[in-house]
């Protein structure tokens, strides 16, 4: 059970049936991630703007039949659930980049420039050494999928 989520696991329960639902693998803020039976991981979200976003960037994915982006893995969209706020994808392994309940299509957020400036220089320290490769995959998701 979830602070942030405390029926999460009961909503998983519910969309995959119970014996289909492995272990939890990951939660945060936007959500709780599952592990199940058919080589699929399943997110219950907790909010609705942020399963909307989510889903909305794994639906362009699948548009452009993105498996790799930069030599990392994405996820592929299995199914949803607006009802439940699930989505579901397949497994992927290191290295990989998931998680885009965050994320946009087609236009940036409308943040004033010093809030984008302190974004950036927070991101160069989050990354450290790995930067330069962190910003090629930002621009990459960018001016390939609007994302």
């Amino acid at each position: 059970m979830s602070i942030l989520h405390p029926q999460a696991d009961k909503i998983a329960a519910r969309y995959l049936a119970p014996d289909r639902i492995k272990s939890a693998i990951g939660s945060g803020i936007d959500g709780i991630v599952y592990s199940t039976t058919r080589s699929s991981a399943v997110k219950v979200h907790c909010n609705p703007d942020g399963y909307k976003r989510e889903l909305t960037v794994y639906q362009r994915l699948q548009e452009y039949k993105v498996i790799q982006i930069n030599g990392l893995w994405v996820p592929v969209l299995r199914g949803s659930d607006d009802t439940t706020l699930i989505i579901e994808m397949s497994i992927v392994y290191p290295p990989w980049v998931l998680d885009f309940a965050k994320s946009t299509l087609d236009v940036k957020p409308d943040f004033p420039p010093e809030v984008w400036d302190l974004w950036w220089e927070n991101i160069r320290e989050d990354f450290e050494d790995d930067w330069p490769e962190a910003e090629a995959l930002y621009y990459a998701f960018e001016k390939r999928y609007g994302i």
